[in-house]
């Protein structure tokens, strides 16, 4: 493991020393205190208030700059380089019941300031690195919103819906030169303003409804609408050794398509055949993004040369999308519970 001079970025001209750490040898240790306090205060029967605080550390790490998880991913613990990442977190919401308690009903605000959370260079290589810690950057976090939902407990329809309006952001502030007083340029991100975390959803809706036909059957329905993902779209472009690269600037900076579907499914309880049977099974018949949504799994942009730039024939650059369910999925599935 590499040795790095303090006071620049990390790389094969900033390294000081190398050492091999044998079988079980500790290589860095660290000690986190995660205190949690919850509060509850109820003003009556039907309300309630509760407030939260509770901190957290993530002592392993996915190391990947991909839109979603893959078998190729990175994980790598906490260590001489990367600390661990914690959070602090604080809530408040008031919760109502109505209709003899029937329905709940909630909002919640939270805030989250997150540390230590890993981030990568532009045009940073993850595959096959053995110095990985060359492509990382320091950042920290910010996460708030408020939540809603009503949930209906009894009768032949049941179900929920829940709204959530928040925000998730990143910053890198970068490393300074102690020499010039400047910023390091690749260690820079958005000029160290907050930009969208992958994981960032605006808007982020949930209806679910289930209703019993009878004693036997009953019918479900679950429709989802969020916010599409941020997404990184290239700036510009430029050639070099005949060669055309795309030119980011704005991390995350815009987002793809919002995404949204439908699922119905059909649930069958299975008669029980013995009156001591202590288990019971069901079946369900259901179908997955009913109307055929193709929502975008990611875009990216390529070069074309059947595109006309102007009045003349030349090379284009093309968005494309990409999804991975765009029509309905049948899906049927048995069940037993005991």
């Amino acid at each position: 493991m590499n040795s790095y001079k303090s006071g620049i970025p990390k790389d094969k001209a900033s390294v000081t020393d190398s050492k091999k750490y044998g079988k079980n040898e500790i290589i860095k240790n660290y000690f986190n205190f995660e205190p949690r306090l919850a509060i509850k205060y109820a003003i009556s029967d039907v309300n309630s208030l509760k407030a939260s605080y509770n901190r957290t550390c993530q002592y392993l790490h996915r190391i990947s700059n991909t839109t979603a998880p893959t078998p190729l991913d990175i994980w790598v613990p906490t260590g001489k380089h990367i600390k661990p990442a914690k959070v602090d977190q604080i809530a408040l919401g008031y919760f109502h019941n109505l209709g003899n308690n029937m329905f709940e009903t909630s909002v919640e605000a939270y805030y989250k300031k997150f540390y230590d959370l890993v981030e990568y260079k532009y045009g940073a290589h993850l595959m096959l690195n053995n110095t990985i810690e060359t492509e990382l950057l320091d950042a920290q976090g910010r996460a708030y919103g408020v939540e809603f939902s009503i949930r209906k407990k009894e009768g032949r329809l049941t179900g929920w819906i829940a709204y959530t309006l928040s925000r998730t952001e990143k910053k890198v502030d970068g490393l300074m030169n102690n020499v010039t007083g400047e910023i390091f340029p690749t260690t820079l991100i958005n000029n160290g303003d907050y930009f969208p975390a992958d994981y960032d959803k605006t808007h982020d809706l949930k209806v679910v409804a289930n209703y019993d036909l009878n004693k036997r059957w009953s019918v479900a329905t679950n429709f989802i609408l969020m916010s599409g993902r941020p997404a990184t779209y290239p700036y510009g472009k430029y050639e070099f050794q005949n060669n055309t690269y795309a030119h980011y600037i704005n991390r995350n900076g815009a987002r793809i398509s919002a995404y949204h579907r439908l699922d119905l499914s059909f649930t069958y309880k299975c008669k029980k055949k013995k009156a001591n049977q202590n288990w019971q099974g069901s079946w369900n018949f259901g179908i997955t993004n009913l109307y055929s949504r193709q929502n975008a799994y990611s875009v990216y942009f390529k070069e074309s040369e059947n595109n006309w730039a102007g009045n003349q024939k030349g090379n284009a650059t093309e968005a494309w999308q990409f999804a991975i369910i765009g029509k309905p999925v049948p899906t049927i599935t048995y069940n037993f519970s005991f």
